[in-house]
């Protein structure tokens, strides 16, 4: 097999080179080979002469953002310089053919990038600074993945395919032990904008040596001046004192260092970081370059750092320093925050994740068993876009039968409903005879979420509207997501869309461990409690333990968004402590107590509420009902604002646009003051939550309920908080159903409908037991009268009944019955 050829580029300092470098060596395998477009500087051809990858140098110019003749004639120069650049590197590309191009900015890498978007080669960037510079602002138009060095939240741009990384740095910066000596300060200038602060070192020096050791690295191009000036000190300093111009071993230096002072560009912060140094940054001036600034402010709001400003007195200097002293463990422990161990690791894996064997990019003739269920639905039409060749079967068109798998397919693609006794099992059997490879739904849709930013909503409830209201908002702000949503809007927004790049957002079910397939950069998990036992048989300990394996699914610095009212989720949290803390993952706290973000001015019978969060208090309106649903609406915009950087204000805005999904408390009838509503609740949490929220909005009304229950395995084991749930409620009458029952999914009926009914009776609830859709309607007819509220509750063909009852109300055929 030819190996995949990956172009990296960047602007030939040491931050572009050795990021660069350590990515290679974590894709280093027979799969891979590399070519490096750099901008001829010396560093590039020293580093790379031993790592045996190919290097060109890449025709460039720069843009001077100051105003002289000079820079004004050298611009004009160089944009002829970077034409050329264009032109090469545009052959070159043409000739080489590379999978993909990864770049660490710089002026020699624009030229690459641009060519590379014409060709349509997908592009990686990595960002070291908080502000990006011009050439990856550019570059991010055209990027598919953006890999950022702080953490996200710091970032103040829309975060669609945005990662946290960290910047990947030499192994030996993570390895070792770290022998620190005492009083010993590392001063880091580095190159010709080291001037002015080893000139302000040199100021200070006489009263620093009196207490510290300094080792100070002046950088090549000042040495000799530093050392003159140095020399002229006396002898005692000169004893306290070691200027250096460069040093092979700054791992070392660092470590034994009790503080470092340097510039406040990000590759020496982040080295400093992963040895917890106390650090003191000097940035360079504004006018100079604001990067630095912009560093420097972030690492002093999060006292990760003290910032002194060159401009200031010597005595200042002295002064931080003494401060830092004192509380350098504080600073210590921050700025470790920064420390990102799997940077290099990270970004590999999703080059790897793009360029890896993909089960469906490679399959081109693909089945599915069970083609017409939601989201089995879904991706076979989303094949169907991919230019595959596909067939389905399902129950509901012609059946199943082993004659429908062809010896020709590729890809096998099964529900996770089919077990060995549904009549589907056949196709999945055959499909194993012949040996044609076969996979779960949602492992086919953790093949299409690879290499992207994602989003899996994971939870007992919630998750449909939670994944609904995410998709909205971000598409109400042009970021154009793809999304897998278990049920359309109520304005028929479909359930599904899918573009081949961008952020993928996607309703994830914890049943027979199908969440456990899709790995995200972020997760959320909206509750935890018994459900689906016949799956988890072991209990609520087996469902908190699958959800500690769906936090390890989440890419290192992603982010998991939590219930934090949630007894379970806290407990999970708990055990997940390791996993979160070596992943670097960002826990975003979601609920009505003390939370990151916290629902507040909430009233029962309302429609709107705020949340809270860093001081800020933002009020949202509702266009659906229910206290849950002000949870869901609130994990949503927590989503949009933390994990993809979309303003507050128009979060909410565009929340009160969001008009909920089908078949949660939708509105289908209303006419002569009878309202007729239907709602997907089946869990006992589910129905008391929705028997609270009709219970306070429609007190005065006269409520009717059908209900079917869904499973009845379900059942069986939660017969009696169903009973509860019912007899506690003050809904007027309940119509019953007899139990949907789901094949291979059941057990034997340890408590049948009609005996619930009765228990009900004999306790005094209003209630009906009736054995089909039309006579429910019926009956729910003849329990009718001035200001009625009728809700058809299940998660099955319940709303059946309703399309019953109001053709029963259309043709005014709904006189009482007497029963």
């Amino acid at each position: 097999m030819s190996k995949k050829k990956i172009v990296l580029t960047g602007g030939g300092t040491a931050g572009h080179v050795f990021p660069l470098i350590e990515v290679a060596r974590e894709l280093r395998d027979d799969n891979y080979s590399f070519l490096y477009f750099g901008s001829g500087a010396q560093i590039e051809k020293e580093k790379l002469q031993d790592k045996n990858i190919q290097y060109t140098k890449i025709i460039s110019g720069k843009v001077r953002r100051y105003f002289t003749l000079e820079s004004f004639v050298l611009n004009i120069i160089d944009i002829f310089k970077f034409i050329i650049g264009t032109i090469q590197a545009f052959i070159i590309l043409v000739k080489t053919k590379p999978e993909l191009i990864f770049s660490k900015g710089g002026y020699a890498s624009l030229p690459v990038i641009i060519s590379g978007a014409l060709l349509r080669i997908p592009i990686f960037i990595h960002e070291s600074d908080l502000k990006m510079g011009l050439v990856n602002r550019i570059s991010f138009m055209f990027a598919r993945q953006v890999f950022l060095s702080f953490p996200e939240d710091a970032y103040n741009i829309i975060k669609s395919k945005t990662f946290y990384t960290g910047i990947p740095l030499r192994k030996e910066f993570f390895s070792g032990e770290i022998k620190v000596v005492k009083d010993q300060i590392l001063v880091m200038g580095g190159s010709s904008g080291a001037v002015t602060l080893n000139d302000k070192i040199i100021e200070v020096l006489p009263s620093l040596a009196k207490k510290y050791r300094i080792i100070h690295q002046t950088g090549d191009f000042d040495f000799k001046r530093v050392k003159n000036m140095a020399d002229q000190l006396s002898s005692d300093v000169k004893e306290k004192y070691k200027p250096i111009s460069f040093s092979n071993d700054i791992v070392k230096l660092i470590r034994e260092s009790e503080i470092i002072i340097s510039r406040s560009g990000a590759t020496t912060i982040f080295e400093c970081a992963t040895s917890s140094k106390p650090l003191i940054v000097i940035p360079l001036p504004e006018e100079v370059t604001d990067h630095q600034m912009i560093n420097a402010k972030y690492l002093e709001k999060n006292k990760m750092a003290l910032v002194f400003d060159q401009r200031r007195e010597g005595n200042e200097l002295l002064n931080l320093i003494e401060k830092m002293s004192k509380d350098k463990e504080i600073y210590s422990s921050n700025i470790n925050l920064l420390s990102f161990p799997l940077s290099a690791e990270v970004i590999a894996r999703n080059i790897d994740e793009l360029l890896g064997e993909n089960l469906v990019t490679q399959a081109s003739k693909i089945h599915f068993i069970g083609s017409m269920g939601v989201s089995m639905r879904q991706i076979f039409e989303i094949s169907k876009s991919l230019d595959k060749d596909v067939s389905g079967s399902d129950i509901k068109l012609l059946g199943h039968s082993p004659k429908n798998i062809r010896r020709d397919l590729d890809l096998v693609v099964y529900s996770s409903s089919i077990t060995p006794t549904s009549p589907a099992y056949s196709e999945l059997a055959e499909a194993k005879r012949l040996n044609i490879y076969s996979i779960k739904r949602s492992k086919f849709i953790g093949e299409l979420m690879k290499g992207r930013k994602s989003v899996t909503v994971s939870g007992m409830h919630g998750k449909t509207t939670i994944t609904a209201a995410i998709s909205h908002l971000l598409e109400k702000a042009q970021v154009d997501p793809s999304y897998l949503i278990g049920a359309p809007d109520r304005k028929g927004r479909p359930s599904f869309k899918f573009n081949h790049t961008g952020a993928i957002i996607v309703e994830a079910c914890e049943y027979d461990g199908s969440f456990l397939d899709m790995k995200s950069t972020y997760g959320v998990i909206s509750n935890i409690e018994e459900e689906h036992m016949d799956y988890f048989k072991g209990g609520i300990s087996e469902i908190i333990k699958s959800f500690s394996q769906y936090i390890s699914n989440i890419a290192c610095g992603g982010k998991i968004f939590v219930n934090w009212d949630d007894d379970n989720v806290r407990k999970l949290i708990k055990l997940s402590a390791r996993t979160i803390m070596s992943g670097k993952i960002e826990i975003v706290k979601i609920g009505f107590k003390q939370a990151d973000y916290q629902i507040i001015d909430f009233e029962s019978c309302s429609s709107a509420f705020a949340i809270k969060h860093n001081g800020h208090k933002q009020r949202i309106k509702m266009n659906i009902l229910g206290q849950y649903n002000v949870f869901n609406l609130a994990v949503a915009y927590a989503v949009a604002v933390n994990g993809f950087g979309l303003e507050a204000q128009q979060v909410a805005e565009n929340l009160e646009t969001f008009v909920g999904v089908a078949r949660r408390f939708e509105k289908k009838y209303e006419k002569n003051n009878i309202v007729i509503y239907d709602d997907y609740a089946h869990h006992p949490t589910e129905i008391k939550s929705l028997f609270e929220m009709i219970e306070n909005k429609f007190a005065s009304k006269n409520k009717v309920v059908l209900y079917e229950q869904h499973q009845q395995e379900r059942f069986n084991r939660f017969w009696q908080d169903y009973l509860a749930v019912f007899a506690k409620s003050t809904i007027d009458t309940f119509i019953f159903l007899p139990v949907k029952k789901i094949p291979g999914r059941e057990s034997e009926e340890k408590i049948k409908m009609r005996d619930f009914v009765e228990k009900l009776k004999d306790i005094g609830t209003q209630c009906f037991f009736v054995d089909d859709y039309e006579k429910a309607a019926k009956v729910a007819a003849s329990q009718i009268r001035g200001g009625s509220i009728v809700i058809t509750v299940g998660a099955t063909d319940i709303y059946k009944a309703g399309d019953g009852l109001i053709k029963l109300l259309s043709s005014n055929k709904s006189d009482k019955l007497t029963l």
